[in-house]
């Protein structure tokens, strides 16, 4: 038997020990947690929620020193970190299918247009999601993606299945269904939160 003499988070432990409990690190804090694994961890709502919560951890470090210090007075009374206020924020929005924020003050615009010319090109299992943007009234944070294997759903967070920073136009949808069509609607978003027209439906089917 080996005898450890420090505790064992700092030897920066990692990994999943018997199926049962699971070490590992976030953002620079050592934690462990039960082994949990989800009934479906490929829900649409988890898609969907995942998906904005990379956007957001991606783009925090392009927030200017003011937007990042409205994050930090929003965190400072439940003591969190800045990025962890703006991720609380922008998933409850997210979930009651409102835009989420990079700035806290910014009045709505007028306008997003939808931007315009969907393509869904097919590949092996994959497709490639391609739209243009829109020649006025553009959005200044992301475009939203959203598909179904549903003609005619409902846009909302539960089939958003990529959030793209302005002034990215495409997005690699892979893992998909041989000969299946699904189905695509894309807006823009502004950094106040404010959700653009939608592009109308377009479709594609993997090879």
């Amino acid at each position: 038997m080996v005898r450890v003499k420090a505790p064992l988070f700092s030897l920066d432990a990692s990994g999943t020990v018997g199926k049962s409990i699971v070490f590992a690190s976030w953002k620079g804090r050592n934690y462990v947690r039960r082994h949990a694994i989800p009934a479906n961890p490929n829900s649409g709502l988890q898609v969907g929620i995942r998906s904005v919560f990379r956007f957001i951890t991606q783009n925090y470090t392009t927030l200017d020193a003011g937007d990042k210090a409205d994050w930090t007075a929003l965190a400072l009374a439940d003591n969190i970190t800045p990025l962890d206020a703006q991720i609380r924020d922008a998933i409850q929005r997210a979930r009651r299918n409102l835009g989420w924020r990079e700035n806290v003050h910014d009045a709505a615009p007028g306008a997003i247009d939808a931007p315009t010319g969907g393509t869904a090109v097919a590949q092996p299992k994959t497709l490639v999601v391609a739209y243009v943007e829109p020649a006025a009234n553009k959005p200044d944070s992301c475009y939203v993606v959203y598909a179904s294997t549903v003609t005619g759903f409902t846009p909302d967070v539960s089939n958003i299945v990529a959030v793209i920073a302005f002034p990215g136009l495409t997005f690699t949808y892979t893992h998909l269904v041989t000969g299946t069509p699904y189905y695509f609607r894309v807006r823009g978003m502004s950094k106040s939160g404010f959700l653009g027209t939608l592009l109308a439906q377009f479709t594609g089917t993997p090879s």
